[in-house]
């Protein structure tokens, strides 16, 4: 599992890696649940989150780390 920097988040949206599946990654660590993909808040990208074969237009609100297998 990768816990993605915001240099490697905007290489993903801005590159080949946008229908990527991703696992969830819980802010506080307890557990990893289903297949999406949770981006941390920031200014410049808003909150987001990704599921299997969405496009970013798709994404939604979410407090977690974007992580990836």
């Amino acid at each position: 599992m990768i816990v993605m920097s915001p240099v490697d988040v905007h290489t993903l949206l801005t590159g080949d890696g946008a229908r990527l599946s991703y696992r969830r990654l819980q802010a506080n660590q307890e557990a990893e649940r289903g297949t999406t993909a949770h981006l941390h808040s920031m200014q410049s990208y808003g909150d987001w989150q990704l599921g299997p074969g969405a496009e970013p237009s798709q994404w939604i609100r979410s407090e977690h780390a974007l992580v990836c297998e």
